[in-house]
């Protein structure tokens, strides 16, 4: 399963790819105000996407379903619990049975799915499928998510404090050492295999990885495995020595394109290196780098640990 589907989305963060792209094998040659401007364009995008619809700055809430009937409202009665005060104290019911999730509506309360109100029972996820229903009441939505042998749904509230509070994601500064060249090793015969990723919950899920990534950092050599972050993307969950000092305690991650084949020759741009959604909120489930993945150096590029409020790292 990928990011993508786990919706640890940098699925609509696509934006670190075409800057990526742009970065020729002369890039250490060019002037440094390049870079730099390419980091700030990335930047824009990227807090652009945080405060997006989908993005991470609004989540107010994961909540696991049981098998059967969950009650959903604010309510104490409730089994799936939303903001109180901005939602019904009771909305109807989710049904999880037979590897399906459905929703029975209370007629008292206008749900829409995708902005069409929902008025009779209604298929939200299924095993054979992919779930594109995004309820909504007012200022509130939520989506169905699965992890693993868990089904949760995952709640927002387009007007979060967390999204109003936002100001800035501190980074180190832009330097054209932390772009490395390395080698991108595809699996034989793009296979696909898969390698087991711990998530924040606890969870081992196979992952699949299309191959790795051989640098030489500091002396070094690594082997990462990347894995498949959607169509022709990778994504690398790596750890180094400033997680929990000016970065992330969990790791931090990297997203760049797919190579095309027989393109073995890459640039790794920790500069580009970006804060999982668990930075963010608490409410999101994200994975943290495997052992052949953590560096045994600091990282000083990249994104620093988020505060809110914009206080200082």
């Amino acid at each position: 399963m990928s990011i993508n589907r786990f919706n640890l989305y940098f699925r609509s963060n696509v934006f670190c790819f075409g800057i990526f792209i742009l970065y020729p094998f002369s890039l250490i040659a060019q002037p440094f105000d390049s870079l730099t401007k390419a980091i700030q364009k990335w930047d824009e995008q990227r807090i652009a996407d945080l405060k997006a619809e989908n993005g991470w700055l609004n989540l107010v809430g994961l909540e696991w379903l049981k098998p059967g009937n969950n009650p959903i409202g604010s309510g104490k009665d409730a089994a799936i619990h939303f903001p109180a005060g901005k939602f019904p104290l009771q909305a109807g019911n989710l049904i999880w049975q037979n590897n399906e999730v459905w929703y029975e509506p209370d007629p008292a309360v206008t749900v829409t799915d995708n902005g069409m109100r929902i008025t009779e029972k209604k298929l939200l996820w299924s095993e054979k499928g992919d779930s594109h229903s995004i309820l909504g009441y007012e200022s509130i939505r939520w989506t169905i998510i699965k992890r693993d042998t868990k089904m949760g749904i995952r709640i927002r509230d387009l007007t979060a404090d967390a999204l109003k509070n936002f100001t800035v994601i501190e980074r180190f500064p832009a330097k054209p050492e932390w772009v490395i060249k390395a080698k991108f090793v595809p699996e034989p015969g793009w296979s696909f295999r898969t390698i087991p990723i711990v998530n924040v919950l606890g969870q081992t899920i196979q992952m699949k990885t299309p191959g790795k990534l051989v640098a030489t950092i500091a002396g070094q050599t690594y082997q990462l495995d990347a894995i498949e972050d959607g169509p022709n993307v990778l994504l690398i969950v790596f750890g180094d020595e400033t997680n929990d000092v000016s970065t992330y305690g969990s790791g931090r991650f990297i997203s760049m394109p797919l190579p095309a084949d027989g393109i073995t020759d890459v640039w790794l741009d920790f500069n580009m290196a970006f804060n999982p959604p668990c930075a963010f909120t608490p409410f999101a489930t994200c994975p943290l780098p495997p052992i052949q993945n953590q560096l045994h150096l600091a990282v000083y590029a990249g994104e620093k640990l988020y505060r809110k409020q914009g206080k200082k790292n």
